[in-house]
């Protein structure tokens, strides 16, 4: 193998177990948000122009600007590999946060000019927090927990329970949880997204199971089923009543029918003694009704049209 090949590859094995022994996080220019505490490398460009060398990193805050020399302050440090050059923040600080670039030079006789790379980074340095939106949370309550953070919008989050991170299709900067139980009750913690080793303070949601909510409801089931099953009987009372106020008119009115029978249809035929017997005819809807008031007495009648009532007797035989 070439030996100048060898030199990349160990340099940059070297660089990689540089940047995780320390949990750094490598940025490219643009927008940067982490948390206090944390590692990151902004790498940037190391040419400018034929001519120009990398001279050092600048910062500017509030139009201030000021030189990251790693002499003056021992987080920062300079890694350069070929034409990328990277610039190491160690625990970061709020005073921290500013946009960072790298300025060139370029030695023409003895004049040395400056210039600085169109290539800048804005450096957000943050802490977390997790809140709650309900101070009390009870059983089948949504609640909505938010990681609270000074970045830009549209950061992507990490969010644990416990401790154990939580695999969520969507990690925002809120959570929400539908319908809580108890069962989601716990500790729970956000970070930044490349920075699961920085997370925030947990925050405690306490789930709270209302008991009285169950003894209420059970003793209002026993005060509705005496009222259900009275309303029921109540019911089937008034059915039965009307039921029968529905059969006494039929009653009436089948007795008046045969009372106009009796009355209109009933025609005396004959009268005869014998032996203190008395036979009795009768023609109802002109049929003939024969009656036997003693044993060894049979009764015969011959029917005989209205007309001839008077004028015929009937036979006792």
């Amino acid at each position: 193998m070439n030996p100048k090949y060898s030199l990349i590859v160990l340099f940059l094995l070297f660089l990689k177990g540089l940047f995780a022994q320390n949990d750094t996080v490598v940025f490219n220019p643009g927008s940067v948000c982490a948390p206090a505490g944390s590692t990151v490398a902004l790498g940037s460009t190391c040419l400018l122009y034929p001519g120009w060398t990398f001279k050092s990193w600048k910062l500017r805050i509030n139009n201030t600007e000021t030189l990251a020399d790693p002499s003056k302050d021992s987080r920062y440090r300079y890694i350069n590999l070929f034409d990328r050059c990277y610039l190491l923040i160690h625990g970061l600080k709020e005073t921290d946060a500013g946009t960072y670039y790298t300025s060139f030079i370029n030695r023409i006789g003895d004049t040395t000019f400056t210039s600085n790379s169109p290539s800048e980074f804005t450096v957000h340095v943050t802490d977390l927090q997790v809140s709650v939106d309900s101070d009390r949370v009870t059983e089948g309550q949504n609640v909505t927990l938010t990681c609270k953070t000074s970045c830009p919008p549209k950061q992507t989050f990490i969010w644990f329970k416990n401790g154990l991170r939580l695999d969520l299709r969507y990690s925002g900067d809120q959570l929400h949880v539908s319908a809580v139980s108890r069962e989601d009750s716990g500790r729970y913690s956000c970070a930044l997204e490349r920075f699961e080793t920085f997370p925030s303070a947990e925050t405690l949601l306490d789930v709270t199971y209302v008991a009285y909510d169950s003894v209420g409801t059970i003793t209002l089931l026993y005060l509705l089923i005496p009222v259900v099953l009275l309303l029921v009987c109540l019911a089937l009372w008034m059915i039965m009543k009307k039921q029968q106020n529905l059969r006494r008119p039929k009653r009436k009115e089948k007795n008046r029918e045969n009372d106009t029978v009796y009355e209109n249809e009933q025609t005396l035929l004959d009268w005869h003694d014998a032996s203190e017997h008395t036979c009795v005819y009768f023609r109802l809807h002109s049929k003939l009704h024969r009656k036997t008031f003693a044993e060894d007495t049979v009764c015969h009648m011959t029917l005989l049209p209205p007309s001839e009532h008077r004028n015929n007797k009937s036979i006792l035989v």
